[in-house]
């Protein structure tokens, strides 16, 4: 019986390239989107507050950091800049939207306070 060849052990002279794509990127900017409209669903009244966008962004980077755990990979990106994006891009997007959903649930919960 012929016998097999040894094996050389590989796992040491693999190398990733620790290179951001764009998709990596395009991936994140949905993420960022996703979040956005999440604490916008269900936070409708810290909409009234001053500082909305300020609490939006602060939320939105905490999520990150816990979702993105790999520190290395949201260092080599400007994450601040990606949210401040992130949050212009979705109230150009869905700015009138957002704002008629939140006056209607508004009505909503007054018209059920003045009930009870």
């Amino acid at each position: 019986m012929d016998e097999l060849p040894s094996l050389t052990n590989i796992i040491h002279s693999l190398s990733v390239p620790k290179q951001i794509q764009e998709t990596d990127i395009d991936e994140l900017r949905e993420s960022v989107y996703l979040i956005i409209d999440d604490f916008i669903s269900n936070n409708i009244e810290e909409y009234r507050y001053k500082d909305f966008t300020h609490r939006l962004f602060e939320h939105t980077y905490h999520i990150l950091e816990v979702l993105h755990d790999n520190t290395n990979f949201l260092i080599e990106l400007n994450l601040s800049e990606l949210i401040d994006e992130g949050i212009y891009s979705y109230f150009e997007f869905y700015g009138v939207n957002v704002r008629k959903q939140l006056k209607s649930q508004h009505r909503k919960i007054k018209g059920l306070i003045h009930r009870y």
